[in-house]
């Protein structure tokens, strides 16, 4: 039986739309796969190169040296604070993805439902990731030290050149321009393989997600039965990713857009006026936030709802056959 995929999109928005607490869990879902960095720059004191980066240096051992102590206890505090963050961000998953479920069934879970469901299955959750992503890991590392390599033996005029050998210039450059030709079709070459297999081990992912949560799957078994749909119902399933994909690109335009504006005049003015540049762009950070975290729950409820019409529709498993007692 094929797939309504219009419906289901249209079901995932109004279910969006209408039921707001959604938005709380797709929010807090981003948590788990969000990063934040920070820099210093030091302004100049008149005095540049090595000089200043040297001081700098020296200033920086001497604080390392004298209150390391401090310097372990904050970088202790924020790895405490990041796996929080991850571990609030597959609670919020986990319970987003049952919610969805839910009002789609037609039923009126309370928040304090779904963190409780959530919270039954985050370790799954992040069992399933680490059961998909950490090969593709390892293949990505295997890729880079491969193309290392073959960058540094396709280039042995470079190697010649760097080490002062007897070599000429011209053998030299030949040498860089064969590495540089090299990497670059490597890097093609990783492209072409790695983005099927992103692509893939997505799916596979939301689809193991939603096997986990909705028929309460252990980790191996959620993620063969979200291959064994992927195998299945391959065309209903490209093709619920495929509209989603569309409709992503469509909201990143217009999101980009919005961001342009929003920021577009704070950013002018922070070269102007620091502190009023800073201010105007609070406002723009809650907008962004708030429609990040509504295209979070609205992506994440029509995958739900995919995979419960996928499952409803797909034809059940026979049983093997008894064999005959014997006569």
């Amino acid at each position: 039986m094929k797939l309504d995929y219009l419906n289901i999109f249209e079901r995932a928005w109004k279910m969006t739309w209408r039921h707001k607490i959604l938005w709380l869990f797709g929010f807090l879902s981003l948590f788990g796969s969000c990063s934040s960095n920070s820099s210093y720059n030091p302004g100049s004191s008149g005095d540049t190169g090595g000089g200043s980066a040297g001081r700098f240096a020296e200033q920086a051992q001497e604080f390392l040296a004298h209150y390391w102590p401090l310097v372990l206890i904050i970088g202790l505090f924020l790895l405490l604070v990041s796996i929080a963050l991850l571990v609030v961000g597959y609670i919020a998953r986990g319970g987003l993805i049952h919610m969805a479920a839910q009002f789609d069934s037609g039923a009126a879970p309370k928040a304090g439902e779904g963190f409780r469901r959530g919270m039954h299955y985050w370790l799954r959750l992040l069992g399933i990731d680490f059961v998909l992503f950490a090969p593709l890991v390892v293949l990505i590392l295997v890729l880079v030290g491969i193309g290392v390599l073959v960058a540094v033996l396709a280039s042995p005029g470079l190697l010649a050149g760097l080490g002062g050998g007897s070599d000429t210039a011209a053998s030299a450059a030949g040498g860089v321009a064969a590495g540089i030709c090299c990497i670059f079709a490597l890097v093609g070459l990783f492209i072409v393989i790695l983005i099927p297999v992103v692509i893939f081990l997505g799916v596979l992912q939301v689809l193991a997600h939603r096997a986990c949560v909705l028929d309460d799957e252990r980790v191996l078994d959620a993620v063969r039965k979200g291959y064994r749909l992927i195998r299945t119902r391959f065309g209903d399933v490209a093709l619920v990713w495929l509209i989603r994909l569309v409709i992503g690109i469509v909201i990143g335009i217009a999101t980009l857009l919005a961001a342009l504006i929003l920021f577009g005049l704070p950013i002018a003015l922070i070269f102007v006026n620091a502190f009023l540049g800073i201010a105007l762009m609070i406002p723009g950070i809650v907008v962004m936030a708030l429609v990040t975290a509504v295209i979070e729950a609205f992506s994440s409820a029509a995958w739900t709802i995919a995979y419960r019409d996928l499952t409803a529709s797909a034809p059940a498993e026979q049983p093997a056959p008894t064999p005959a007692p014997a006569t």
